[in-house]
């Protein structure tokens, strides 16, 4: 409850859209360490939050987790239809409408990764997890084609990642998915 309130009081004070915090993980016995939002600032440009966001995904990219995000704008994004994913998408489509993001170095959130969860399962699930990839990376591609050359080329090596993922699944479900 206590980051909540400070996420709350960022988005407030700052107006922002989206306030974005760090995070434990934590598989079985062990908790990493938080993942790196190196210091806290606000990011009010779309070019340099979705820069920012491939350059240093592992900081505050493409999860909803540690996230806390302005009711009218999750309200205007659709539920993604894919499984695998999913939150990749969403967060990229969230990015389209958001004005202003503040980063906050404060490590409240701790994901809890479950044994037997879809995260960790692979084999029955690979088909949809090729869907998943390859839907974020057609996203990806369709919203930064009109940014610099410098972001483009940082969409087309996380594209191009998406993309081998996508093959990769595809290939342990046995089939093709494109």
């Amino acid at each position: 409850p206590d980051y909540l309130d400070r996420l709350a009081a960022d988005l407030t004070a700052l107006e922002a859209d989206m306030v974005c915090c760090n995070a434990f993980e934590e598989t079985g016995q062990a908790r990493s360490d938080y993942r790196c939002v190196l210091h806290s600032r606000v990011i009010r440009d779309k070019e340099t939050l979705f820069r920012d966001a491939l350059i240093r995904e592992e900081q505050y990219g493409f999860t909803v987790w540690g996230k806390l995000i302005r009711t009218e704008l999750v309200r205007q994004i659709p539920v993604p239809a894919q499984r695998f994913r999913e939150d990749t998408y969403f967060i990229l489509c969230l990015f389209q409408h958001v004005s202003t993001v503040v980063l906050d170095s404060y490590p409240g959130y701790v994901y809890a990764r479950q044994e037997g969860s879809a995260m960790l399962q692979t084999g029955r699930h690979d088909l949809s997890r090729c869907m998943g990839q390859l839907a974020s990376a057609q996203l990806l591609f369709r919203l930064t084609r009109d940014m610099s050359q410098s972001t483009r080329e940082l969409a087309a090596r996380h594209y191009a990642a998406y993309l081998h993922a996508a093959a990769a699944a595809a290939a342990l479900a046995g089939g093709a998915c494109f």
